[in-house]
């Protein structure tokens, strides 16, 4: 048995204002890309839904995923807990399933950390991962994510032996967002 290795990690803080990859829909008035991936709902004197979709995340065999970081911005136009924010993952593009709740607003844009080997996913088979961002609240919302993260590792000899020590190379290959390295 091996140790798992770091394989792999997404990291966007939207500070290229690039959200690429990255959507919405719901009940939305605007929405930006400037520092951060944030939607607006203006006083609608109604109940109302926000929805951020990562981009959709290609899994290699013997990866797995560990943990998903984010910070995460709530504030509804009507009191501090008449509302919810939830995250949602789905895998395979299956339905979604819930792994974070909070039923308060987050103004002060804490960082979440999610351990996503605490939840039942039949890592051999992970082809594709997507992650849904929920707020639901009344009469207005201003919903931002931030400084997204995805981790993986992988526990394979075969992983251990193909990783690169002096570089990394692309080929016919599009990169969206930001790469950063370790130890290269």
């Amino acid at each position: 048995s091996t140790n798992p290795i770091i394989l792999g990690a997404y990291y966007n803080s939207f500070s290229n204002n690039d959200c690429s990859g990255w959507s919405h829909d719901g009940t939305t008035s605007s929405q930006n890309c400037n520092g951060q991936y944030q939607v607006i709902r203006d006083y609608c004197g109604c109940w109302g839904e926000n929805n951020i979709y990562s981009p959709i995340f290609q899994v290699s065999p013997d990866e797995n995923l560990v943990e998903v970081k984010f910070n995460m911005f709530t504030q509804w136009g009507q009191s501090d807990c008449n509302g919810e924010s939830q995250v949602f993952i789905s895998v395979n593009s299956s339905d979604w399933i819930e792994i974070d709740v909070e039923d308060c607003m987050l103004t002060t844009n804490p960082l979440k950390t999610i351990n996503l080997t605490s939840y039942n996913i039949d890592f051999p088979n992970v082809e594709t991962v997507q992650f849904k961002f929920r707020s639901y609240y009344l009469y207005s919302s201003d919903f931002q994510i931030d400084n997204f993260e995805l981790t993986t590792s992988g526990e394979s000899n075969t992983l251990a032996l193909s990783l690169s020590t002096g570089g990394i190379k692309l080929y016919n290959s599009t990169f969206i967002g930001d790469f950063h390295s370790v130890n290269d």
